[in-house]
């Protein structure tokens, strides 16, 4: 995969050696590993929601995978993004403090199979991310 192989030769502003570092991303007393893995086995559902008067939020476990629903209200989109837990837990694997692991992210994206990550739906576009195994234009 070309992206495995590029990302960690990037060495410029906050990404370096396939990580990236978030400026000003604070977790200080979250302990993000012990989080994740409480999601990982916790049951389907909900976990939370958020409304307000210009967005819907809903944070929830769908199909062993934590998704995140979001409906801007003033737009009328919907946003719609897939975390597998394995890209969720390759983010936070070797790294230190505000850093994410885009290149171990990339490596876990590979055993997912097809799915879409990303789907944005607006009333004048369609927007979709997703992971296609086949590594084809069909």
């Amino acid at each position: 995969m070309l992206a495995e192989r590029v990302i960690p030769a990037i060495n410029h502003g906050e990404l370096r050696n396939g990580k990236i570092h978030i400026g000003k991303f604070e977790a200080n007393n979250v302990n993000i590993r012990e989080i994740l893995d409480a999601l990982k086995t916790a049951p389907e559902g909900e976990f939370v929601a958020v409304q307000n008067t210009g967005n819907d939020v809903h944070v929830a476990k769908e199909h062993g995978q934590m998704v995140v629903h979001v409906f801007d209200k003033g737009d009328k989109q919907n946003v719609d993004v897939t975390v597998p837990w394995e890209v969720a837990q390759a983010l936070i694997s070797d790294t230190t403090e505000n850093q994410l692991n885009v290149e171990a992210a990339i490596k876990a994206l590979e055993t997912v199979g097809d799915m879409t990550l990303v789907k944005v739906t607006g009333k004048d576009e369609n927007v979709r991310v997703w992971v296609d195994s086949r590594n084809s234009d069909e």
